[in-house]
């Protein structure tokens, strides 16, 4: 997440984009500008364009200095920073190096959404040692998550792994996969945005969302994972032709004939292993999109 401080595309490129003086350097990163093009253009689709930095202005900024740890979050939320507090598949209060601090910091929230399988500590802080049930004000949200033998979808893990997996048997009662629970959350505070208006609405409503059929009314009632990790993999967002170039001190090489023209990939198509999925192969707008969120539990 970039920093307050960096007020436009331009200077996180410049601050984070590496510069090697040896020629014989790779230096793979020195294409992190087109990636954060290609996964701006993921975010927002359309609604992302050269002319307004690809909506890098949507982009929540930390203020400088500050990162998203746990020991940073947890120290800012005792002191009141925070209002609210996602806990999705996390047991803070547990897991953390100061439960107790964990537990404080979470009562001087208004409000608290834990999603897990289980009731959990987090959950349940307010019961937990040296808590005043009377006395915490924060209004805690437990959503019931699916297991992973319970939703279709990837995993990966420590060794590297990537694997997919299918869902053995439904979720349980009303407990829902990650992917729904977010397409609800999406699509449900979306809706009170353009009702209610607030704070920077583009950051939410300028996001492109089309995981799954969308009824008339452009609400997607059901997830369609094999659309996420598509997009995970990277697809083409336009017709890209692999141009000639030319050699170290030789002229261009002229334009291909219509009948000759070679593409690395159609609008729509999956960017395979090949060299087409080069961030040097096509313009940043045009290159693919990338991941907005992996987890170890699955897309």
């Amino acid at each position: 997440m970039p920093s307050a401080d960096l007020k436009d595309l331009a200077a996180y490129n410049a601050k984070y984009t590496p510069k090697s003086n040896d020629p014989q350097s790779a230096n793979w990163w020195q294409n992190r500008p087109k990636y954060i093009a290609s996964y701006l253009k993921a975010i927002y689709g359309g609604s992302a364009t050269k002319e307004n930095d690809f909506g890098y202005q949507w982009l929540p900024k930390m203020d400088p200095g500050m990162n998203g740890s746990w020991l940073m979050i947890f120290d800012q939320m005792i002191r009141g920073k925070f209002s609210g507090f996602f806990a999705w598949g996390q047991n803070p209060a547990c897991s953390g190096a100061n439960s107790n601090k964990v537990r404080k910091a979470l009562a001087k929230l208004d409000w608290m959404v834990a999603v897990n399988l289980f009731d959990n500590e987090t959950a349940s802080f307010w019961r937990g040692p040296g808590m005043d049930p009377a006395k915490v004000n924060t209004e805690v949200f437990l959503l019931p998550a699916a297991a992973s033998f319970e939703k279709e979808g990837s995993i990966t893990n420590s060794g590297r792994w990537a694997q997919w997996r299918y869902a053995a048997v439904k979720p349980l009662g009303q407990s829902k996969a990650d992917s729904e629970i977010m397409n609800e959350l999406f699509f449900r505070i979306k809706g009170l945005y353009q009702v209610e208006g607030g704070a920077l609405p583009e950051q939410l409503t300028n996001l492109t969302w089309n995981y799954g059929f969308k009824r008339a009314d452009g609400i997607i009632r059901s997830i369609d994972i094999h659309a996420v990790a598509k997009e995970i993999n990277g697809t083409f967002i336009a017709e890209v032709e692999d141009k000639p170039k030319a050699k170290p001190g030789e002229p261009p090489p002229p334009p291909p004939q219509p009948w000759e023209k070679k593409l690395l990939g159609k609008k729509g198509e999956l960017i395979d292993a090949s060299p087409s999925c080069r961030p040097t192969a096509a313009p940043p707008a045009a290159t693919g999109s990338t991941a907005r969120a992996t987890t170890r539990r699955g897309t």
